[in-house]
């Protein structure tokens, strides 16, 4: 059974999957909001060892570039002449958030015996 860091980070895997594989895309990036407060309740579960810091570590740059895709997405939004320029950011970001997830999880998966 996952344990609630895991679980937060399987959710926010799961949503910034619907964004790679265009299930929902740039005007539903409201969305992301899901992924700080998922990272937040990570983070209130997480110790202080070296995996745990290695994590957190993780969840920043998820987080950081979620914000930096919010950020691109309202640029779309407001200037249509950038929308192509702002697409691309927007993708860029939800592929590190994505990227950071997933070294997160691989990190825990690493560590599941001793976490239990």
């Amino acid at each position: 059974m996952p344990n609630d860091v895991t679980t937060d980070l399987l959710e926010m895997q799961s949503l910034l999957r619907r964004f790679d594989d265009e299930t929902i895309g740039i005007r539903d990036a409201a969305q992301l909001d899901r992924i700080g407060a998922c990272a937040a309740s990570a983070n209130r579960h997480l110790g202080d060892t070296d995996l745990d810091r290695s994590v957190a570590m993780c969840l920043l740059a998820a987080t950081q570039a979620t914000d930096e895709a919010r950020e691109a997405a309202a640029n779309h939004a407001r200037r249509p002449i950038l929308r192509p320029i702002a697409q691309l950011q927007f993708d860029a970001h939800i592929d590190a958030a994505t990227g950071a997830i997933a070294v997160a999880l691989a990190d825990l998966g690493d560590d599941a015996p001793a976490r239990g």
